[in-house]
């Protein structure tokens, strides 16, 4: 019997043991793989997509339903990296399920902006568009400064795409003070690397090299090599743009290896449509279009619009230059597609109708909360009025006790000096009683001695009857 019950305790032992590391999996080992997984997605994508596969599965194992949700954003967020935005949105769709689709939490708002990339990135405005603003409305309502840094960087990007350099800088200006307020290195030098380029398309050479440098700056203190590389390349399009040939490709040369380890199609579009167009000037037309082709086919691959449209307005001079009509006549038609699709006015209406919308359901939630906060105002009004009340009748009953304990103070004291002054003529009259009864005895007592006196004695008497 004593074997049994060591046995029971032995098994209870070890699966309360279980449960504490399935518990601890839940909480600190998950989050403890997400950090890392951060870290590795700065420098290597690869490292980085294990360890998102190694969360999803293992929050299978446990069946860990948040951790589910949170694999899958880290796997959509490595195949945006990879360029794969289909396979990104698949994992995303399966990550706003696992989190719950009417849920408003840090996790679905994370998984909307980076929907919002993909769309982005796949040249669907509209849907990146309401994705972005989908998230920044959930983190304005959580009050998640992160997420509405986050989501304001990235519809800048979009009013940024649609030449709206103005709007585009207020919205990164909005972020970069967030991102400034809670030191965070990767986001400020992400905003600086877009305040960068807007001022670049605007010509403000000086105001684009200081956000360019101090995006640089930020990308080195937080270790993020793509964000380091992006900005060294619009630096570069800055010599480029001062007809600085040298200095330009020198930083496109040395971004092209940490491209090619990122094996990002976008990014390394835009660099070979940039070096092609230094070695035109440069007069090696052949390096030129080899470059403009290599850009294009990347471009393609990702359906990378703004790449495509680089790449043929660069194919359009080169095929000019070898007198080649026909190509440089399908390349003029594909860039003036490509351009209609880009900055087309039903894709500025759409942004313009869904930021109006935002802008309204905005308005709507502020009334909704005000509404809540008036209510909560009039319930503890009530509810102060009500404690007020019940204080005056408190008051109140306290006041009659008092006076009642008072007057039966007032009345006993009465009473018992009543009582003392009925004790003092008892005690005088028993004083009088036993003044009376002494004399009384006494008398007696004396006429009991006189008798005593008068009478003979029994001896005397004794004496004469004998006689």
């Amino acid at each position: 019997m004593l074997k049994q019950i060591k046995l029971i305790l032995i098994v209870s032992y070890l699966m309360l043991s279980v449960c504490g590391f399935t518990q601890k999996k839940d909480s600190v080992y998950f989050y403890k793989l997400g950090q890392t997984f951060k870290l590795h997605l700065k420098g290597n994508i690869d490292s980085a997509k294990l360890y998102a596969k190694q969360i999803l599965n293992e929050s299978k194992q446990v069946n860990y339903i948040k951790g589910e949700g949170l694999g899958n954003n880290y796997l959509g967020i490595c195949n945006i990296y990879s360029g794969n935005y289909d396979s990104a949105i698949i994992y995303l769709k399966k990550a706003l399920i696992l989190y719950g689709l009417n849920t408003k939490t840090k996790g679905i708002c994370d998984v909307y902006s980076n929907m919002g990339v993909c769309y982005d990135y796949l040249g669907n405005f509209a849907e990146a568009t309401k994705n972005y603003l989908k998230a920044l409305t959930i983190a304005e309502f959580l009050n998640d400064n992160d997420g509405i840094s986050r989501a304001s960087n990235n519809i800048g990007t979009l009013y940024y795409q649609q030449k709206n350099y103005k709007i585009a800088l207020s919205y990164f200006e909005k972020s970069l003070k967030i991102r400034e307020l809670k030191q965070d290195d990767c986001g400020i030098s992400s905003c600086c690397l877009n305040m960068g380029s807007c001022y670049q398309s605007l010509h403000e050479i000086q105001k684009s090299n200081y956000f360019l440098n101090k995006s640089i700056i930020n990308a080195k203190k937080c270790g993020d090599s793509l964000l380091l590389a992006d900005a060294l390349v619009s630096l570069g399009e800055n010599y480029s743009n001062a007809y600085d040939n040298k200095n330009a490709l020198n930083l496109f040369t040395q971004v092209l290896p940490m491209y090619m380890s990122f094996n990002e199609p976008r990014a390394l579009s835009e660099l070979y449509s940039n070096m092609a167009l230094i070695y035109g000037r440069l007069n090696n037309y052949t390096k030129s279009h080899t470059y403009y082709l290599l850009a294009k086919n990347l471009a393609q691959s990702t359906n990378y619009l703004t790449g495509l449209k680089n790449a043929y307005e660069g194919l359009i001079v080169i095929s000019a230059y070898y007198k080649n009509a026909d190509s440089s006549a399908y390349y003029l038609n594909e860039y003036k597609a490509i351009t209609d699709s880009i900055y087309s006015e039903n894709n500025s209406k759409q942004i313009a109708m869904m930021q109006t919308q935002y802008q309204s359901e905005k308005k709507d939630n502020e009334l909704i909360v005000k509404d809540l906060e008036i209510q909560k105002q009039l319930a503890l009004s009530k509810q102060k009025s009500f404690q007020l009340n019940v204080f005056i009748v408190a008051f109140l009953i306290m006041i009659v006790l008092i006076i009642f304990v008072y007057k039966s103070y007032k009345q006993k004291v009465k009473a018992n000096i009543e009582i003392n002054k009925q004790k003092d003529i008892i005690t005088k009259q028993k004083l009088v009683v036993d003044q009376k009864q002494k004399e009384i005895i006494d008398s007696i007592n004396y006429a009991s001695r006189i008798q005593h006196s008068l009478m003979p004695t029994e001896k005397y008497i004794s004496k004469h009857i004998k006689k």
